[in-house]
């Protein structure tokens, strides 16, 4: 989109979101970028004040930016939250419902923000939060933030996904899933194989880790690369939520999202 690239790159990629017919980029070095669709010609353009952020997500007719970078509210553990209905104004204002906060319950910076029924999960890396729209006009807050977890938190921004109103994600101890209620590890997962199959390169390759719901063959996959330099997703382990059986694959480099070589075995 133009000259909106700096600081670009596989540890700080644009985030998506859509609100209504218009698609949203966010970025931590980039203010806000809007286009509308089906429009496919015309390129992203800045949102006039519009924020840095690095992570987005849409719920209950506004717009959530997480771990915000704008120099007027730069917090690693910051949220801003659009007004009630308009991508476009970001000025805090009880009116308008448009909210600037910060989520200090619990240490670090926001990961990921993610919407889950009828609210907002925020990851971070060992804890995760629950925000609730209060709608609360009278100069109170607009969102209502509580902690699910003080030490369950996600390895990386892409690592969760939902599958039929659960979440499923990879955290630093093991993979979990969340259906309202609490945080439940998911016990019989390889978790220790897939540390193991990476290696000495954990600590590297985990922040590159995707989480996605294969609604055909009804699969969790958690795809993660199994050497350095991230060019490549070269395969990963997968959750049938249906048996709560596991599987391994293995996916060409320039197919990783889209073919599938499945060998489904229990850990």
């Amino acid at each position: 989109s133009g000259t909106y690239a700096a600081g670009v790159g596989p540890s700080t990629p644009w985030r998506f979101a859509s609100f209504g017919n218009v698609a949203l980029a966010a970025h931590g070095s980039n203010v806000l970028q809007a286009k509308s669709a089906p429009d496919t010609a015309t390129a992203f353009v800045a949102v006039s004040g519009g924020p840095k952020a690095a992570t987005i997500c849409v719920q209950s007719n506004f717009v959530m930016l997480g771990e915000t970078t704008e120099s007027s509210w730069s917090y690693g553990d910051g949220y801003w939250c659009s007004a009630l209905g308009d991508h476009t104004n970001w000025t805090p204002d009880p009116a308008t419902q448009c909210e600037q906060g910060r989520l200090t319950q619990t240490p670090g910076p926001i990961v990921r923000m993610i919407a889950f029924g009828a609210d907002v999960i925020a990851f971070k890396r060992t804890s995760m939060l629950r925000g609730r729209y209060i709608g609360d006009v009278s100069g109170g807050a607009i969102w209502d933030w509580k902690v699910v977890s003080r030490s369950i938190g996600i390895v990386a921004h892409d690592a969760v996904c939902e599958a039929d109103g659960v979440l499923y994600w990879l955290s630093d101890s093991g993979f979990y899933q969340f259906n309202g209620g609490n945080a439940q590890r998911i016990n019989d997962a390889p978790f220790d194989w897939m540390v193991r199959s990476m290696t000495d390169q954990w600590v590297y390759l985990i922040p590159y880790v995707q989480a996605q719901w294969d609604r055909v063959r009804r699969l969790v996959r958690w795809y993660y690369p199994l050497v350095s330099g991230f060019s490549s997703l070269d395969g990963g382990v997968a959750l049938h939520p249906d048996t709560g059986r596991w599987g391994r694959f293995s996916v060409a480099a320039t197919w990783a999202l889209n073919t599938f070589s499945d060998s489904v075995y229990r850990p």
